[in-house]
């Protein structure tokens, strides 16, 4: 459900980016397609809204959602697409936004605030638990964004997930600042939902003491 809508100058955890227009959907019933385009123009105007380079963004923990007419409105011809950005405070909630989210991953050191780390251990990482965002405790971070593919890619399946040290040692060694001594590192690629989506990083991660 919707919830109400408050002005940008009171906490809230959402924000309106874009309104746009649901192009080249010609059947109101086809729910697929009028997702998938609702996903690429809200996917393709975020990282502009929040000034992020393609890994900044990846890197974050940034999202978006959208919003579309109802079925009945759909059949009467409605094609109106509003975009949404978010900040996942951890998995359950979300960071209360400033009063213009424009510009929020201007910086490198955005990442610090609205960041991709985790309170969890390395099979944690692996699986997805414990995300929160870098401003909190945590004891991973992701510190890497590595792209795997172009848009139009297929999904690269299981040799994505393989040399984790290859992918990720050296950049958590320059992160830490580590040269010689052991290092905890760890590799999570794209899920093939993820993919599908049009994620195409995979993010190295290292163990950190905050």
């Amino acid at each position: 459900m919707d919830a109400a809508a408050v002005p940008c100058s009171q906490p809230h955890t959402t924000q309106t980016y874009a309104v746009t227009t649901l192009s080249g959907i010609t059947s109101p019933d086809d729910a697929a397609a009028i997702a998938a385009t609702a996903e690429r123009l809200c996917r393709a105007g975020l990282r502009g809204y929040v000034a992020a380079t393609a890994g900044r963004l990846a890197l974050s923990r940034v999202t978006h959602a959208w919003f579309v007419p109802t079925q009945e409105d759909l059949e009467a011809g409605a094609r109106w697409l509003r975009c949404d950005v978010a900040v996942l405070r951890t998995d359950t909630t979300l960071v209360n936004l400033p009063a213009s989210a424009r510009g929020l991953l201007r910086r490198d050191s955005a990442l610090n605030r609205f960041g991709r780390c985790a309170r969890t251990n390395a099979a944690g990482i692996a699986s997805g638990q414990g995300g929160r965002v870098c401003a909190l405790p945590h004891t991973w971070r992701a510190i890497s964004a590595q792209r795997l593919g172009a848009a139009a890619d297929p999904y690269p399946g299981r040799a994505v997930r393989g040399n984790v040290l290859g992918r990720c040692e050296g950049v958590a060694r320059d992160y830490t600042g580590n040269s010689t001594g052991d290092i905890a590192v760890a590799w999570r690629p794209p899920s093939r939902a993820q993919w599908v989506a049009g994620d195409r990083f995979g993010l190295c991660w290292t163990q950190t003491r905050d």
